[in-house]
């Protein structure tokens, strides 16, 4: 019988819930995942702060504020990613 280390839990989140800066942001970041047929990319809000670190000035508000709210969601379905959904 095959043992398993982890489960891989994903957040679905309708982009619905985010404005088209963030959209556009995440757009432009390199996801965790980049599914190039189903387009499905999973990010994580720790790769993305780590990313903000390395830039000379932290993210605008209406970026930092959906990533943290993200981040608790997260905890919270102690999911390690998310992605956004379109349908």
């Amino acid at each position: 019988m095959i043992e398993y280390e982890n489960i891989l839990k994903v957040a679905d989140i309708h982009y619905s819930q985010f404005g088209k800066e963030f959209i556009g942001f995440l757009d432009r970041q390199q996801s965790t995942y980049r599914d190039q047929i189903l387009r499905e990319h999973l990010y994580s809000v720790d790769d993305l702060l780590e990313e903000e670190s390395n830039r000379d000035e932290p993210y605008p508000a209406n970026i930092a504020e959906p990533l943290a709210e993200i981040k608790i969601l997260l905890n919270e379905l102690d999911c390690a990613y998310f992605r956004i959904v379109f349908s």
